[in-house]
């Protein structure tokens, strides 16, 4: 089986569980087994690369902001609740700011459980350099109007003419992406015509 996945997906990755992260390691065993192919244009690499820091900050937005305050009317103080409440409340602070500090001592060393298995798969794919000829036909597509892309990026461009170069004739290819500028306008779940068509007249 062959198989592409698109840099969204892979920085959704930081949202997944525990659990879902091991699912995902079993496709770097069939990789391995070369039961399945994943094409890696470097293209995707770049994006991830540019993106991964962002994403991640993102996903640590909530936990990172101030710490919790609340305002004790003066007559709090005359219960003992108020003492208790206090310091749970300052030990919950100190919690939360070990917590982020060791998530960003992993984020630096790239050793968050996301980041261990995509660089797995990353390892295991099929790696497509990006030459200047890719680039080239990159930019006239964008240049006549044609899919994929959009806001002038030739990112999803160049991935699809590595695709296009690099998957073995008359073989289909699994494309897993979030991105709708690959999808059908009439009906999302499945593959934009005009790219569909392309692959078509490419590989039969």
């Amino acid at each position: 089986m062959y198989l592409f996945i698109d840099t969204n997906i892979f920085l959704s990755f930081y949202h997944f569980t525990s659990e879902d992260l091991e699912e995902l390691n079993k496709l770097g065993v069939l990789l391995k087994q070369k039961e399945v192919r994943l094409y890696l244009p470097e293209q995707v690499v770049d994006e991830f690369r540019r993106n991964r820091e962002n994403k991640i900050m993102a996903a640590l937005k909530q936990l990172q902001e101030p710490k919790l305050k609340l305002q004790y009317p003066q007559l709090c103080k005359d219960y003992e609740e108020y003492l208790t409440l206090k310091e749970l409340l300052e030990e919950c602070e100190k919690q939360r700011s070990t917590l982020v500090d060791k998530i960003m001592k992993d984020v630096a060393k790239q050793t968050l459980k996301a980041d261990v298995t995509i660089q797995n798969l990353f390892e295991k794919a099929t790696r497509i350099s990006i030459d200047d000829n890719l680039v080239d036909k990159a930019y006239v597509r964008m240049q006549v109007g044609n899919p994929p892309g959009k806001g002038g990026s030739l990112g999803d461009a160049i991935n699809w003419e590595a695709l296009l170069k690099n998957v073995p004739v008359g073989e289909n290819l699994h494309f897993i992406t979030d991105d709708k500028d690959y999808r059908s306008i009439v009906d999302r779940n499945n593959f934009m015509e005009f790219l569909s068509e392309e692959w078509t007249e490419c590989y039969g």
